[in-house]
């Protein structure tokens, strides 16, 4: 369990994380320049509960380690979950921190 503002233990990818990463992949295809044919692969997350979840995911793409954020609001704002950052030259070692 994580209290509210603290980052989660790591987590390994699920079924959550997959279908948030395709509901941000837009924003992600244009704010890195990719097509819609590289490969996005989930390696592990943890999460922040604010107004909220925050998700920190560690990805890759195109053999390249990249650490991204991303929010799912809280159900009842009807919003869709956003891309809030990216953090690009990571390596598949470091750990997920707040950014």
């Amino acid at each position: 369990m994580t209290k509210t503002g603290g980052l989660s233990n790591l987590k390994e990818k699920d079924d959550i994380v997959k279908e948030l990463i395709l509901s941000i992949n837009d924003s992600l295809i244009n704010k890195l320049i990719l097509c819609k044919e590289d490969i996005i692969s989930i390696h592990s997350y943890k999460t922040q509960i604010v107004a909220g979840i925050i998700f920190f995911l560690k990805i890759t793409i195109n053999n390249k380690c990249y650490h991204i954020k991303i929010i799912n609001y809280l159900p009842h704002t009807n919003k869709s979950p956003e891309l809030l950052s990216i953090q690009t030259d990571k390596n598949i070692n470091d750990d997920i921190t707040f950014f």
